[in-house]
């Protein structure tokens, strides 16, 4: 599945699409929002829940860039 296919996903299918085919590459916990992301193929994938409600906030797909940056754990040591 490319990130194409995948964006033209209705949310259930999208999230089916997570549940089977993704694996989880990093967490990221704030005060208000879980963040996971999840690598699919040849892209990743973003969810954000709302930590308060447990409500999913949003889906963010992306194949590289800052979206990926926050999960590396080179943080500041480059």
């Amino acid at each position: 599945m490319t990130r194409k296919e995948f964006s033209k996903l209705n949310l259930e299918k999208q999230l089916n699409t997570i549940k089977n085919f993704g694996e989880i590459i990093g967490t990221i916990e704030r005060s208000e929002e879980s963040l996971i992301c999840y690598s699919i193929d040849l892209f990743f994938v973003e969810v954000v829940y709302s930590t308060k409600e447990h409500d999913l906030l949003r889906i963010v797909n992306f194949d590289q860039g800052r979206q990926l940056d926050k999960y590396s754990n080179l943080g500041n040591k480059i």
